[in-house]
Parts: structure tokens; C-alpha cells; sequence
């Protein structure tokens, strides 16, 4: 493949981040190197090296591109709906993006954060969990979910169960479609909020 020039950081680590989904896509994790990434992004090792120190740290910010589901055109699908259904929507955006962008790369990065100390894509300051924790508020306010729940612990019971349903399906390798048994798992969600 040809050397891409790429003017920007962000433009790189885009072609990274792709790089990494794709390929582990193809083949197990462990058995993509560098070299094969660089490759497949049009860039140099130099490059890669410039911005990650390693293949897992590029693995571990890939994941974090979630906070990408949080854009212009999120908020105003969002404007015309109830907060219940904007729960809906950030939760399944979510495992749309495990889904179709991840893939079974997630068993990796479960493993990594239990290597690493504290590296959680859910922290309380990443965009995710700051839109998540709006909506939950507006549906509280609207009466969506019972009134006697702090918002900050369903902002993290919701995170939990992401968290599950994503785990589950990496154990079973993916078999199963995710976005699925979302849906049928969501319902009991919402009616235990209810």
C-alpha cells in the first residue's frame, strides 16, 4: 500500500484507529504487528511511534474513539425526542459501535485495562459519561425513571450494564449479535428504572 502524508495528528491516529479495527478483524490480536499496522494506514513506523508506545496503547485509545458517538449529529437527533428515548439511543449507540467498529478487539482491551491500573473508557469526565448522565437527569426530571435514585448511581448501573452485556459477548467470541440481545436486555433495564 502506498505511504499516505497525513498533515494532521488526528488525521494519523484516525488511520491507526481504523487500522487496528480492521485488521483485527482478519487475524487474533496478538499475531498483528506494527509493521502490518503502519502498513494498512499508509503511514510510517516513525509515525506510529510518534504518537503510541505501543500496539496496546493504541488499542486501549482506539476504544476510547467512543466519545466520537457524541457529535453534532447525536445532539440533534436527540433534540426531538423524550430523554427516555435519548436513553435508548446512547445506550445502543454504544453497542452499535462495540459491534461494527470493535468487534472481538474488545476481549484485548478488557484485558489490557485489568493489566493497567485505572483505565476505564467510563470515567466520569470522558464525554460518554457526561452526555449519558444529562440524559438520565432529564429523564429523571421528566419521570422517566423513580425519583428517590441518585443520578450519579444510574449513570453507573447503565455503565454496568454495557459493561455486561459487552463482556458476555466477548466471552461467547462474538456469536451472538449484540445489538440483539441489547434489545431484549434494555427492556429489562428500563422497567427495573421504572
Amino acid at each position: 500500500m502506498e505511504k499516505k502524508e497525513y498533515k494532521c495528528t488526528a488525521a494519523t491516529k484516525e488511520a491507526l484507529f481504523d487500522a487496528i479495527f480492521a485488521l483485527s478483524k482478519q487475524k487474533e490480536y496478538d499475531k498483528i504487528t506494527i509493521r502490518e499496522i503502519c502498513t494498512y494506514a499508509g503511514i510510517s513506523i516513525g509515525s506510529f511511534y510518534h504518537h503510541f508506545k505501543s500496539k496496546d496503547d493504541l488499542a486501549i485509545e482506539a476504544y476510547y474513539q467512543v466519545d466520537k458517538l457524541i457529535n453534532e449529529d447525536f445532539k440533534e437527533l436527540c433534540k426531538n425526542k423524550t430523554p427516555e428515548e435519548n436513553l435508548y439511543l446512547i445506550l445502543k449507540s454504544y453497542i452499535e459501535y462495540v459491534s461494527n467498529e470493535i468487534g472481538i478487539l474488545i476481549k484485548t482491551y478488557y484485558k489490557l485495562i485489568m493489566e493497567e491500573t485505572s483505565v476505564s473508557a467510563f470515567e466520569p469526565e470522558r464525554l460518554y459519561y457526561k452526555a449519558l448522565t444529562c440524559i438520565l437527569l432529564e429523564c429523571s426530571k421528566k419521570g422517566y425513571i423513580k425519583e428517590n435514585i441518585n443520578v450519579n448511581e444510574i449513570t453507573e448501573y447503565c455503565l454496568r450494564f454495557l459493561r455486561r452485556l459487552i463482556f458476555d459477548w466477548s466471552l461467547h467470541d462474538g456469536k451472538y449479535d449484540l445489538t440483539k440481545q441489547f434489545e431484549t436486555d434494555y427492556c429489562y433495564l428500563i422497567q427495573g428504572l421504572k
